[in-house]
C-alpha cells in the first residue's frame, strides 16, 4: 500500500524495554544482569491489530495480551538493566505490541485504514517464548535493522 510497508518477518518483535544508544563498554554488563534474570517461558497471545493515538501514526501494530509471565518478564528486565547502567524504565504503562508496518509520512489515511481493514481478522494461536533477545538497532537507513547482541533462556523452573 503506498507510504505503508509491511515489516519483514526477520524484523518482527516484542520490545521488553528501549535502552537506547549505550557505550560499548556497558554491553557485556547488560549481558551479565539478564543473563541472571529467573522468569518462566511466557505464552505470547497476539489480538487486535491498531496504530497509536498520536495522529498521524508512524506504525501499525499487533497488540500482545498482557499476562503476569510477560510482566515479570517485562519489570525483571528494567530492574537488571536499572542495576547494570542506571536504566531508567519508562514511566508509562509497558504497552506490548508487535509492529506489523511502518507508515511513512505521506501515507494517506486512506493507506492506513487500508491497511489496518485488510490486517483487522489476522488471527494469530498463542504461542510459547523460551528465550529472549538483546539487539541492537540500526537506525541509519530507510529501515532499521536488528541485530542479536545476545539470546538468553526462560527457564520452566524459574522461582516465584
Amino acid at each position: 500500500m503506498n507510504g505503508v510497508r509491511s515489516v519483514g518477518r526477520d524484523e518482527l518483535h516484542l520490545t521488553l524495554h528501549f535502552i537506547g544508544e549505550v557505550a560499548e563498554t556497558a554491553i557485556p554488563g547488560i549481558v551479565k544482569a539478564l543473563q541472571q534474570l529467573d522468569c518462566s517461558p511466557v505464552t505470547l497471545c497476539l489480538r487486535c491489530v491498531g496504530a497509536p493515538m498520536r495522529r498521524p501514526p508512524h506504525v501499525l501494530w499487533m497488540a500482545v495480551e498482557r499476562s503476569d509471565e510477560l510482566e515479570k518478564l517485562h519489570r525483571q528486565t528494567g530492574m537488571a538493566l536499572a542495576a547494570a547502567i542506571r536504566f531508567q524504565p519508562e514511566s508509562r504503562r509497558y504497552s506490548p505490541h508487535v509492529t506489523l508496518a511502518r507508515v511513512k509520512p505521506f501515507a494517506s489515511h486512506q493507506a492506513v485504514t487500508g491497511y489496518l481493514s485488510s490486517a483487522h481478522n489476522r488471527k494469530a494461536e498463542p504461542f510459547l517464548v523460551n528465550s529472549y533477545s538483546l539487539f541492537a538497532s540500526d537506525l541509519s537507513g530507510p529501515v532499521p535493522r536488528y541485530s542479536a547482541i545476545a539470546t538468553f533462556s526462560l527457564s520452566s523452573q524459574s522461582r516465584e
